[in-house]
C-alpha cells in the first residue's frame, strides 16, 4: 500500500480565512445600524445583550487585515514554491495578473453601463449618503485610469485629481495587485 500523498497545503488556513470571510460578512450586515449611539450604550452599561451582540458584529471588520494577512503568506508560499521549480517571479506574475484583470474588466464592462443607467433614470440611487456608487461621468480620466489599472488608491498622489473608484470596493484589488511586484524582488 502506497503512504498517503502530502500536500503543501496548511488546511487550518482555509479555516482561518473562512471565519475572516465570515467576519467581513457579519460586519457588512450590521454596518447600517450600529452607530454611535449604540457605542456609547454599550460602553456605558446600558446596552441589552442583542446590543451587544450588534456591537460586537460590528467590530468584525478585523476579518479583512486577517484575510489580506493569510492570503499575504499564501502568496509569498507560492511565489517561492514556484521559483524552487524554476519559474521566474516575473511569469508568476504575469500569471496572477491575467488571474484578475480580466475578470476585472469584464465586471466593469457590465457593472459600469448599469450604474450609468441607474443614475440616469434615477439620479443618486446608488448614494445612500454613507456609502455611493459614483455616476461613470463623474470620474476624470485619471480616476478612470486608475481604477481600469487599480492603482487609484496611490495614483491620485503622483499624477492627476483627487481619489476616486469607479466602485469603492475595488481598493481591495488595488492592494492585492500591489503586493504583486513588490514581493518577488
Amino acid at each position: 500500500m502506497a503512504p498517503p500523498a502530502t500536500s503543501t497545503r496548511y488546511q487550518i488556513l482555509d479555516h482561518w480565512r473562512g471565519l475572516a470571510c465570515l467576519m467581513v460578512l457579519a460586519y457588512h450586515s450590521t454596518f447600517y445600524v450600529a452607530g454611535a449611539t449604540l457605542d456609547r450604550q454599550v460602553k456605558s452599561g446600558a446596552a441589552s445583550p442583542s446590543e451587544i451582540l450588534l456591537w460586537t458584529t460590528s467590530r468584525m471588520w478585523i476579518g479583512v487585515p486577517i484575510f489580506f494577512v493569510i492570503s499575504g503568506y499564501c502568496i509569498a508560499a507560492s511565489v517561492v514554491s514556484h521559483q524552487k521549480h524554476g519559474e521566474p517571479a516575473g511569469r508568476f506574475f504575469f500569471k496572477r495578473l491575467r488571474r484578475i484583470y480580466p475578470p476585472y474588466w469584464v465586471f466593469l464592462a457590465i457593472a459600469v453601463p448599469l450604474i450609468a443607467a441607474a443614475e440616469y433614470w434615477q439620479p443618486h440611487s446608488l448614494d445612500d449618503g454613507s456609502r455611493s456608487i459614483p455616476a461613470p461621468w463623474k470620474l476624470s480620466a485619471w480616476q478612470w485610469l486608475g481604477s481600469l489599472t487599480l492603482t487609484e488608491t496611490w495614483r491620485y498622489h503622483l499624477i492627476g485629481d483627487g481619489k476616486l473608484r469607479v466602485i469603492g470596493h475595488i481598493w481591495t484589488l488595488c492592494y492585492e495587485e500591489q503586493f504583486y511586484p513588490v514581493f518577488p524582488r
